[in-house]
């Protein structure tokens, strides 16, 4: 099981993915939507006051 959730790692690094999503912004968009934050929302909050 891969340490950060996202797509399977491909030959050409996701190019043609980010090309179809029709640029990385998009393909960004598409991937949180798809898997979720990559760092929980606890971690990028920073420590409690």
């Amino acid at each position: 099981m891969p340490l950060i959730p996202g797509p399977a790692v491909r030959g050409d690094g996701g190019l043609q993915d980010i090309a179809t999503a029709g640029g990385l912004h998009a393909y960004q968009l598409r991937l949180h939507a798809e898997y979720g934050p990559v760092v929980p929302s606890s971690i990028r909050s920073g420590p409690s006051t």
